[in-house]
């Protein structure tokens, strides 16, 4: 595998677990958000009543969007798995070829 294409699939690497971590952050967020705070919100006209009635319906219907997130993830984790997997392997195996790193029983 060229260099480029090591940095290449790194980068990659990189940017799909920023996306990981996105979907992993949104499932938290969507677990934790109380619907009672959105509802008060809405009704003290806090906030834009657009996007505050979009969450409460997400919040409502959590096990749709929940699934949405899970999914998300797991795309993600195979996509990793299947870029990285490559990239590590000959990484890893460009350092332990080298010669200085030997096993000795002393």
């Amino acid at each position: 595998m060229s260099t480029s294409t090591i940095t290449t699939n790194l980068i990659v690497i990189f940017i799909t677990f920023l996306i990981a971590i996105f979907f992993v952050v949104a499932e938290f967020a969507l677990v934790q958000t109380r619907s009672s705070q959105l509802e008060d919100m809405l009704a003290n006209g806090q906030g834009n009543p657009k996007k505050l009635k979009r969450a409460l319906h997400m919040v409502h219907n959590l096990n749709e969007s929940l699934s949405t997130t899970q999914v998300g993830t797991t795309l993600v984790g195979v996509i990793l798995g299947w870029i990285g997997q490559g990239t590590i392997e000959e990484l890893l195996t460009d350092v332990f070829k080298n010669d200085t790193l030997v096993w000795s029983k002393d």
